[in-house]
């Protein structure tokens, strides 16, 4: 089995699109990408009504093990545009809410699911 992660940064949110870059950046500027998406997911009420949440993502990234000086030329530098705007769609015609899953490419599932209920669905796809 195989996960992938897609970022969808929604338009709802003003900072979703840079949340989606710091964390990006932060794994391709020697920290962790997961340590710097978990962050951003739990202190989401930190930064998320900041008129500019750029210092809050830059510490974040520093704590997540990212160089300054490379996760502030990423993020100068728009390095993750691409990947983020590719992303956003092949998203587009396949998530229609968060959080957002695509199982074996075709089956969605929206919303905060229970264990169980994943163990029984990723169950009926692994029979298959």
């Amino acid at each position: 089995m195989l996960w992938v992660f897609v970022n969808l940064p929604l338009p709802n949110n003003a900072h979703a699109w840079g949340a989606a870059e710091a964390a990006l950046c932060t794994g391709g500027s020697g920290g962790s990408f997961w340590a710097m998406h978990d962050r951003l997911f739990r202190d989401q009420a930190e930064w998320v009504n900041l008129p500019d949440p750029a210092a809050a993502f830059r510490r974040y990234a520093q704590e997540a093990g990212a160089t300054p000086a490379a996760f502030d030329a990423c993020v100068a530098g728009d390095r993750t545009a691409s990947l983020i705007l590719q992303d956003v769609m092949w998203a587009a015609g396949r998530i229609n809410g968060t959080p957002g899953f695509v199982i074996n490419n075709g089956t969605p599932m929206v919303g905060v699911k229970d264990f169980g209920e994943w163990q029984r669905l990723l169950d009926a796809k692994l029979v298959k």
